[in-house]
């Protein structure tokens, strides 16, 4: 499947399918246009169910473009990249030429391309209201209400960031998950913990120390990803991603952005499963 079905998620991981609003999203989405950037690697089993899950959130805009950075890829992804790129004219993709792989770490590989994939959707000329920044190795995808829910009448004024609540598959389906676990109100094991920097500035480096408050939909964080992270595209401007050591290239950004007054935050509605 592309999207999480949230009848399929176990109660405790799933958000409230009938508390999710969506009143007034999709007229607001219809009057803005959105960007959707996708950095990828060797990801060909999972890579044709991104394009599709990238055309579904620019099919609920008035206008979306899709941008896909390739890196170097050796299993056949590149092609797939061409080919898809190729449908459609509001499609474009980078290339990466220089094997770098080996050489330098991973989090520097990363932000190269996530920088160069910015720069292609700067040099488009493209004005987006909404830059939407998505992995594309989602195994599961993303709930679509919980997508549009971050649009809804009582959520648009509320951010300038908003992070997807990020599960690992093997996690939340495994029967005896020690993730299942309830404490205190919270429930543990989002798996970004690297792009994590909770609202006191504590970074958290274990998966599953990431508590999150089931009693509250938006969580607010200085930094966070999660797999699918939304934009005003105010905010998307000026941005280097850089290449600090041991630095997830997200937290590197937010930093940017909370210099500008950014207001950062985790939707638990908005569920995605890796």
């Amino acid at each position: 499947s592309d999207f999480v079905d949230v009848d399929e998620v176990p109660k405790w991981a799933a958000p409230d399918k009938d508390g999710i609003s969506v009143e007034g999203a999709r007229e607001h989405m219809k009057r803005h246009r959105v960007a959707v950037l996708v950095v990828t690697r060797n990801n060909a089993p999972d890579i044709a169910r991104t394009f599709r899950r990238v055309q579904w959130i620019c099919d609920q805009f008035m206008e979306g473009h899709g941008y896909v950075y390739e890196d170097n890829s050796d299993d056949g992804t590149d092609e797939m990249v061409k080919e898809w790129v190729a449908e459609d004219p509001l499609r474009r993709h980078g290339k990466c030429d220089t094997p770098d792989h080996g050489r330098v770490n991973r989090i520097t590989k990363i932000a190269r391309a996530r920088q160069q994939c910015y720069r292609m959707y700067r040099d488009s000329g493209f004005n987006a209201d909404y830059v939407v920044v998505m992995d594309a190795d989602l195994k599961q995808g993303f709930t679509e209400d919980g997508f549009i829910n971050n649009f809804c009448t009582s959520n648009i004024g509320t951010w300038d960031v908003v992070c997807a609540s990020g599960y690992d598959a093997d996690y939340v389906y495994q029967p005896l998950s020690w993730l299942k676990k309830l404490v205190g109100g919270y429930h543990y094991g989002m798996y970004d913990t690297f792009a994590h920097v909770d609202i006191h500035g504590d970074s958290h480096r274990h998966v599953g120390n990431i508590r999150h408050d089931k009693n509250s939909s938006m969580m607010p964080v200085q930094s966070a990803f999660n797999g699918v992270t939304i934009y005003r595209g105010k905010m998307f401007r000026d941005i280097n991603y850089g290449e600090a050591p041991n630095v997830c290239e997200h937290v590197v950004i937010h930093e940017q952005m909370l210099s500008k007054g950014a207001r950062i935050f985790i939707n638990k509605n908005f569920l995605v499963i890796r």
